[in-house]
């Protein structure tokens, strides 16, 4: 589902409809919100579930202990747990591939013979990046 398409704009309408008819209930909007992303990551390419769940199930985990403690350094512990798992999942999927082809590059530059194709590990260099950020944050 691409953010210029007739199907990505139902699914905007339909979610954005649902969302305004929950607006007394937050704890509903938010289900409605997750499950959303998840039907868009869902539509883009199956395999990332198991990354977007990953990242929710570690937010949340952060979100719970940060409600759960005053300590502020305890706190900023926590924040960083959040920002080093999303970042570290974030650049794998945005840099690996422009990593690996550099280096691929700078091998056959130097006279060694290698399989570009050996270095391919993730679908794409920036789908996740697009699936995990852009419908939690609104951006197209």
């Amino acid at each position: 589902m691409l953010f210029h398409s007739l199907t990505f704009a139902a699914f905007f309408i339909v979610v954005y409809s649902l969302y305004l008819g929950f607006r007394k209930s937050l704890r509903a909007q938010n289900w409605l919100l997750l499950a959303a992303s998840y039907f868009f990551c869902r539509a883009w390419d199956w395999r990332f579930l198991g990354l977007i769940a990953f990242t929710t199930l570690t937010d949340y985990t952060v979100g719970f202990k940060l409600g759960a403690t005053e300590h502020a350094r305890r706190r900023k512990q926590w924040l960083l747990v959040s920002l080093v798992a999303n970042l570290t999942v974030l650049g794998f999927f945005k840099y690996f591939n422009f990593l690996a082809d550099s280096v691929v590059s700078l091998l056959n530059t130097m006279g060694m013979n290698a399989d570009p194709q050996a270095t391919r590990l993730t679908p794409t260099s920036d789908a996740w990046s697009r699936c995990i950020f852009c419908p939690t944050t609104h951006c197209s």
